[in-house]
């Protein structure tokens, strides 16, 4: 995997990045990265539900969209989870804040990513920031309350 320098440009002004992340440089293969995240959160002993697996087993061949996970946080707000291999979509910082405001108080939108062998997020509301990346936090920090 290839990691940016702090000296690299963001894609989408151009201006450096003081993180060194562009969403370019996001590891690339969303079912592959699914698969990790869904290892990852087991081996840490996170709680957690696969949605896509829940969804099959409650709606069966509904066509609703979801996101990958929801993580129950005991340090802080829940998490609902979708993987990204790049910059979010609109339809899916949509489909997100759908799902923050159903699940209501207490839980919040972020997309997660792997960046140089470390899982991170963006929260839904650091994406109307002009360096949303800026703002990636470690998913382990996120969470470091939970088991480990």
């Amino acid at each position: 995997m290839t990691t940016n320098t702090p000296n690299e440009t963001r894609p989408d002004d151009g201006t450096p990045s003081p993180h060194g992340l562009a969403w370019q440089h996001l590891a690339s293969g969303r079912a592959g990265l699914v698969a990790q995240l869904d290892k990852y959160m087991y081996e840490k002993d996170w709680p957690f539900v696969d949605v896509v697996r829940a969804r099959r087993a409650i709606f069966n061949a509904a066509d609703i969209k979801t996101f990958d996970y929801i993580v129950y946080n005991v340090s802080g707000p829940n998490l609902l989870l979708l993987v990204v291999t790049g910059r979010p979509t609109s339809a899916q910082v949509k489909l997100m804040k759908e799902w923050e405001h159903l699940f209501g108080e207490g839980f919040l939108a972020a997309f997660v990513f792997l960046a140089a062998d470390t899982w991170q997020l963006v929260l839904l509301n650091d994406l109307q920031t002009p360096n949303p990346l800026a703002h990636a936090r470690l998913l382990d920090v996120c969470l470091k309350g939970n088991r480990q």
